[in-house]
């Protein structure tokens, strides 16, 4: 009898043993897995994972404090005194100072293209928890921009602008990394900010480059989230459609009217048919944006007649959108002077048949998508289209020399003084096609912008550019381009920060509840 119990007793705890052998820890059931584009030490991106930023930003683009914890500006917004916590500590044990801070501002910002770094006039120390930023010129946005400035040990990151130095003040710790493979993060038991600690204990970050291998390991199980390591939206809407359809999967996205870019399309208004302002004037109005929401981007972006997003303080608050209206579109191009002579279905002008060049890249799908609905709507408008898909050097040459008509080029982004610095002071071809300071008052207008020192006059004068871009169609807007992620519904809690770079995962658990 004896034996008969301890063989059962035996049996039994070889059971329970087998089935706890079977059962995944509970650390393995809390890594979560991103699928990412880029390389982690090369993506502005996974860094914030590891490093902290100066200041916070809300998605209506408000700074909050962090590390800097108040800030305090001049009347000229020239001069910026900072106060900044004394009490944290980068994972090795390393003090945060006042001279990481300002080495910090003078050598990271440019990673993330901060405005301010080329207004920079000196950084000083004031004591150990103050600092002074000097600027050459007005820059109102600055408190905006130190909410992208990464805190990294002073001398981490080299003159081609690589962090080197991945020992930071963040969530979590770098432990193992494979350069283009995967690396590995743990949480930090000890980092500074306990309302912002993650409940999530490990993190792993998975390079899958291609699109089609990144989505299959989604639905494989093999990553848990896609979308949250890029800065835009790097899922296809295809693929969003199939997975909302299969109800799989969870979703998350940026708020609708918080917006900060949109799918554009820019206009080669300096040379060839899209010079006649009559002719864009048209086409604003002669593109069926909701149709081409619904059929092309299964109706998951929000269509938008607006050159950039009128809710920030710099957007286009007096303008009005542009709406769908074929018979004024034909009234336009009618008055203008466009005529079909030989009743061959397609209009000319000055004894040229209008035909456009609309220049997209080969490597995007969505961009042929685009480019097939567009060519439907300008043939109502009897336009001729041609479809030109080029990448890499071939693409930056038909931009550099002016060789297009209509372009998926690079869109307004908030703040917009980023954008003017770059596209908004003149005429001239760019790697990312023509810029967009298409007459003097837009000129004027984009440089008494940079300079403003007020909340009113960046009102004023940001209303004053709008005013010329809307009046001379620089750019046909099309749809939000707002980011998307899908997840594992295993997990809950993620969201996006208003600083795009941003990956936060403060939020996310394990579901505590089965859908």
């Amino acid at each position: 009898m004896k034996r008969l119990l301890l063989g059962i007793l035996s049996i039994v705890l070889l059971i329970s043993c087998t089935v706890k052998s079977e059962t995944p820890t509970d650390t393995e059931q809390t890594v979560l897995k991103i699928g990412a584009i880029k390389d982690f030490k090369r993506s502005l991106e996974g860094s914030t994972l590891v490093f902290d930023t100066l200041l916070q930003m809300t998605l209506d683009y408000k700074p909050l404090p962090n590390i800097i914890t108040e800030w305090t500006r001049n009347d000229t917004a020239t001069e910026y005194h900072l106060t900044i916590r004394d009490d944290i500590l980068f994972s090795d044990g390393t003090p945060l100072t006042a001279q990481t801070v300002k080495w910090d501002i003078e050598n990271v910002a440019p990673i993330t293209y901060c405005v301010f770094s080329s207004l920079l006039k000196e950084v000083s120390i004031t004591d150990t928890t103050h600092l002074k930023i000097s600027l050459t010129a007005p820059y109102y946005f600055l408190p905006q921009d130190l909410a992208l400035v990464t805190a990294i040990k002073e001398n981490g990151v080299d003159e081609a602008l690589n962090i080197t130095d991945f020992i930071g003040t963040g969530a979590y710790i770098l432990k193992e990394y494979d350069e283009g493979q995967s690396a590995s993060l743990i949480k930090n038991e000890n980092y500074w900010n306990k309302a912002a600690a993650p409940s999530i204990p490990q993190v792993e970050w998975l390079v899958i480059t291609d699109d089609n291998a990144r989505n299959s390991a989604l639905s494989s199980g093999q990553i848990d989230v896609l979308g949250i390591s890029e800065h835009y939206l790097s899922i296809q809407y295809p693929l969003i459609d199939d997975l909302i359809k299969a109800k799989k999967m969870s979703f998350f996205e940026e708020p609708k009217d918080a917006f900060t870019s949109l799918m554009t399309i820019s206009f080669n208004w300096k040379e060839g048919f899209c010079s006649d302002k009559a002719l864009r004037e048209a086409l604003e109005y002669g593109i069926n944006r909701q149709a081409l929401v619904d059929t092309v981007f299964f109706g998951i972006p929000q269509a938008s007649g607006h050159q950039f997003n009128p809710a920030f303080t710099d957007g286009p608050q007096n303008e009005k959108p542009y709406t769908y209206n074929t018979e004024f579109s034909k009234t336009l191009l009618t008055e203008a002077g466009y005529r079909d002579s030989d009743n061959d279905g397609v209009l000319e002008k000055d004894g040229k048949k209008v035909s456009l060049k609309f220049l997209i890249s080969s490597k995007e799908d969505y961009q042929r998508d685009l480019a097939v609905f567009v060519k439907s709507e300008l043939h109502k408008l009897r336009i001729d289209c041609e479809i030109i898909q080029v990448t890499g050097e071939a693409m930056r040459e038909h931009f550099k020399t002016g060789n297009y008509d209509l372009a998926v080029s690079h869109p307004w982004y908030e703040p917009i003084i980023g954008t003017v610095t770059y596209f908004g002071f003149d005429d001239n071809y760019t790697d990312y096609g023509l810029s967009y300071a298409i007459n003097a008052k837009s000129v004027e207008a984009a440089r008494a912008l940079v300079e403003s020192a007020t909340e009113e006059q960046i009102k004023t004068y940001a209303g004053a550019l709008w005013k010329e871009q809307y009046e001379q169609c620089v750019t046909l807007p099309l749809c939000t381009s707002s980011r998307m992620a899908i997840f594992n519904p295993r997990f809950e809690g993620f969201r996006f920060n208003g600083n795009v770079y941003r990956i936060d995962l403060s939020g996310v658990k394990l579901r505590t509840e089965k859908r």
